[in-house]
């Protein structure tokens, strides 16, 4: 989450459960902080069910329990995996832009027919995963949402998981990044995001508990 800049930066993690009960958001919040060095006090775990609408949920009720110490916020940043990034994208977009204009955008059919036309062009093209025609598909499906959006005061920037990954010289990283983007079942949940962004614009998403 990025302020203006007198301010600074705070991650918020969220996630649900384990079998075992523990929390995935504590475990990712603490490895942030001892792996990879972010300050304990700019890291923030929140509670969910562990769905990307849950996710978007915790977050804006976060934002709206303090907004008074948070100030001005212009820019969230949202991290995820590639095949993941659109549906997380719409549904925190559209979760924010509540939040902040008190109005749920509705998406003329005519738009949501156009995005469905895309879907089907993107998965007819490919019969493997590939990055390129992913990030293709989700900048022409976020062309399209992006007018009904525009009013509110919070924009929220899609950050690639792997993207951030490969940028880094460790070859390590890179390798896994790699593994990421390779893994079978990525291509094959590919179709499952894509008719999850379709259930929600046309209200019909089934909400996990």
């Amino acid at each position: 989450m990025k302020e203006n800049p007198s301010q600074k930066m705070i991650v918020l993690v969220t996630g649900g459960k384990e079998k075992d009960g523990s929390s995935r958001a504590d475990e990712a919040a603490r490895q942030l902080i001892s792996r990879y060095g972010l300050p304990e006090n700019s890291v923030i775990s929140l509670g969910s069910t562990g769905s990307t609408l849950g996710n978007a949920g915790a977050t804006v009720e976060y934002i709206r329990a303090h907004q008074e110490e948070l100030g001005a916020i212009d820019t969230i940043e949202i991290a995820t995996n590639e095949y993941h990034m659109l549906r997380a994208w719409v549904m925190f977009t559209k979760s924010i832009c509540e939040l902040t204009t008190k109005t749920q955008p509705e998406i003329a059919s005519e738009d949501i027919a156009r995005i469905e036309e895309i879907f089907h062009k993107a998965l007819r093209a490919q019969d493997t995963y590939s990055p390129s025609l992913v990030k293709e598909t989700r900048i022409q499906v976020m062309t399209i949402l992006e007018p009904y959006f525009k009013n509110s005061d919070i924009q929220v920037v899609p950050v690639v998981t792997e993207d951030s990954l490969e940028k880094d010289v460790t070859s390590a990283r890179e390798k896994y990044a790699q593994l990421l983007r390779q893994n079978p079942h990525v291509h094959e949940a590919l179709e499952r995001e894509f008719k999850g962004v379709l259930d929600f614009l046309k209200g019909t998403y089934q909400k996990k508990s």
